[in-house]
């Protein structure tokens, strides 16, 4: 995603709560070194938006076990069937991680790997304590303001 997400008014439209919520930011590199050290496999890629590409299909090989023809289907269409989105969506910039050939839950540890808390423009103030409690002084957390038609961060530390 861009280097700015926090500052993308449809997100907060449609994700944030309607500026109630938190965007949490998080350093790419530290989620993959994370992820890295985990025992699963997993792809993080950009979204898709153009309205064409590969359809996902089964194509089942009797000769293997279910695991093996799932696991190809897998292998093969786990970009039509969870990086595409209509070009409507584009202005997301979105970027998606997607756990692959795993049916349990996992944790995914992103506690290092957060850099930044932005506050919705309507947020409800009374959480701050707890929010506070809960992260360490080299997270910045900043609260947004709408001014002049576009977002403002104001830092809160």
């Amino acid at each position: 995603a861009n280097e700015e997400g926090w500052n993308n008014e449809m997100m907060w439209a449609h994700y944030g709560d309607k500026h109630k919520g938190v965007c949490i930011e998080i350093d790419e590199d530290i989620l993959i070194r994370n992820l890295d050290n985990l025992s699963f496999d997993y792809k993080l890629e950009n979204i898709d938006y153009s309205e064409t590409g590969k359809k996902a299909y089964i194509v089942w090989n009797k000769g293997m076990d279910i695991e093996s023809n799932i696991t190809r289907f897998v292998d093969r269409s786990y970009k039509s069937l969870g990086y595409r989105k209509s070009g409507c969506w584009s202005t997301e910039d979105e970027r998606r991680l997607m756990i692959l050939n795993h049916d349990k839950q996992v944790f995914i540890p992103i506690g290092n790997a957060i850099t930044a808390l932005y506050l919705g423009t309507d947020f409800i103030f009374k959480y701050l304590p707890s929010i506070k409690s809960q992260i360490p002084n080299s997270i910045k957390l900043n609260r947004l303001i709408y001014q002049h038609f576009k977002f403002e961060k104001w830092d809160v530390n």
